[in-house]
Protein backbone atom coordinates (compact mmCIF):
# COMPACT_ATOMS: atom_id res chain seq x y z
CA UNK A 1 0.00 0.00 0.00
CA UNK A 2 2.84 1.90 0.71
CA UNK A 3 4.65 1.81 -2.63
CA UNK A 4 0.84 2.64 -4.27
CA UNK A 5 0.78 5.14 -2.06
CA UNK A 6 4.44 6.70 -3.01
CA UNK A 7 6.60 5.86 -0.04
CA UNK A 8 8.27 9.20 -0.49
CA UNK A 9 5.19 11.90 0.20
CA UNK A 10 5.67 11.05 4.42
CA UNK A 11 9.13 10.32 4.17
CA UNK A 12 9.82 14.13 2.97
CA UNK A 13 7.25 15.33 5.20
CA UNK A 14 9.36 13.65 8.10
CA UNK A 15 12.92 14.74 7.21
CA UNK A 16 11.19 18.59 6.82
CA UNK A 17 10.22 18.63 9.96
CA UNK A 18 13.08 17.21 11.40
CA UNK A 19 15.37 19.87 10.14
CA UNK A 20 12.29 22.43 11.22
CA UNK A 21 12.67 21.05 14.36
CA UNK A 22 16.48 21.32 15.21
CA UNK A 23 16.54 24.99 13.85
CA UNK A 24 14.37 26.51 16.16
CA UNK A 25 15.94 28.85 18.73
CA UNK A 26 15.32 27.41 22.26
CA UNK A 27 11.96 29.13 24.12
CA UNK A 28 10.94 31.13 20.99
CA UNK A 29 7.89 29.06 20.52
CA UNK A 30 7.07 28.86 24.61
CA UNK A 31 4.46 31.48 23.83
CA UNK A 32 1.75 29.28 22.06
CA UNK A 33 1.61 26.96 24.84
CA UNK A 34 -0.28 29.83 27.05
CA UNK A 35 -2.01 31.48 24.01
CA UNK A 36 -5.85 30.94 24.88
CA UNK A 37 -6.46 29.44 21.28
CA UNK A 38 -4.30 26.61 21.54
CA UNK A 39 -5.11 25.49 25.09
CA UNK A 40 -8.55 25.29 23.61
CA UNK A 41 -7.86 23.37 20.56
CA UNK A 42 -5.56 21.38 23.34
CA UNK A 43 -7.99 20.15 25.56
CA UNK A 44 -10.38 19.59 23.22
CA UNK A 45 -8.24 17.30 20.53
CA UNK A 46 -8.98 14.42 22.15
CA UNK A 47 -12.61 14.39 22.75
CA UNK A 48 -14.33 12.18 20.62
CA UNK A 49 -17.45 14.73 21.19
CA UNK A 50 -15.61 17.35 19.47
CA UNK A 51 -16.33 17.55 15.76
CA UNK A 52 -13.29 16.13 13.90
CA UNK A 53 -13.15 19.92 11.73
CA UNK A 54 -12.63 21.63 15.61
CA UNK A 55 -9.52 18.99 16.02
CA UNK A 56 -7.37 19.85 13.75
CA UNK A 57 -5.14 22.73 14.01
CA UNK A 58 -4.14 24.86 11.19
CA UNK A 59 -1.69 28.37 11.21
CA UNK A 60 -2.86 31.14 9.04
CA UNK A 61 -0.76 34.34 8.60
CA UNK A 62 1.22 36.12 6.45
CA UNK A 63 4.48 34.77 4.68
CA UNK A 64 7.38 34.49 6.22
CA UNK A 65 5.14 35.54 10.24
CA UNK A 66 6.73 31.92 11.71
CA UNK A 67 3.57 29.66 11.32
CA UNK A 68 5.74 26.87 9.78
CA UNK A 69 8.72 27.18 12.54
CA UNK A 70 5.53 27.40 15.51
CA UNK A 71 4.17 24.60 13.85
CA UNK A 72 7.06 22.16 14.10
CA UNK A 73 7.67 23.36 17.71
CA UNK A 74 3.83 22.64 18.29
CA UNK A 75 4.02 19.06 16.52
CA UNK A 76 6.91 18.56 19.03
CA UNK A 77 5.38 19.33 21.78
CA UNK A 78 2.28 17.46 21.06
CA UNK A 79 4.22 14.16 20.62
CA UNK A 80 6.36 14.41 23.71
CA UNK A 81 3.15 15.35 25.61
CA UNK A 82 1.51 12.06 24.25
CA UNK A 83 4.34 9.82 23.81
CA UNK A 84 3.12 7.29 26.48
CA UNK A 85 -0.56 7.81 26.07
CA UNK A 86 -2.17 4.56 25.33
CA UNK A 87 -3.81 4.09 23.03
CA UNK A 88 -1.58 5.81 21.05
CA UNK A 89 -2.79 9.26 19.65
CA UNK A 90 -2.29 9.82 16.00
CA UNK A 91 -0.55 13.36 15.03
CA UNK A 92 -0.33 13.95 11.29
CA UNK A 93 0.91 17.10 9.71
CA UNK A 94 2.22 18.77 6.25
CA UNK A 95 3.81 21.62 5.43
CA UNK A 96 3.12 23.72 2.52
CA UNK A 97 5.79 25.53 0.81
CA UNK A 98 5.22 28.10 -2.33
CA UNK A 99 6.98 25.00 -4.31
CA UNK A 100 3.46 23.47 -5.54
CA UNK A 101 3.94 20.94 -2.36
CA UNK A 102 0.45 22.11 -0.98
CA UNK A 103 -1.45 20.75 -4.07
CA UNK A 104 -4.55 18.34 -2.28
CA UNK A 105 -3.31 14.98 -3.72
CA UNK A 106 0.19 15.61 -1.70
CA UNK A 107 -1.13 16.57 1.19
CA UNK A 108 -3.14 13.73 1.42
CA UNK A 109 -1.08 10.85 0.55
CA UNK A 110 1.50 12.35 3.17
CA UNK A 111 -1.12 12.22 5.65
CA UNK A 112 -2.73 8.85 4.60
CA UNK A 113 0.88 7.60 4.87
CA UNK A 114 1.59 8.60 8.31
CA UNK A 115 -1.70 7.30 9.79
CA UNK A 116 -0.27 4.20 8.51
CA UNK A 117 2.96 4.26 10.29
Amino acid sequence: MRTLLGVHKADATKKRHAELSQSIAKDACNWTLSDVAFKTWLAGCGDAAVPVEKRILAVFGDMGCGKTTTMAYLVEYIGTLYSSQMPRVSRAYYYINSDGTGRPLEVYLSLIQQFMD
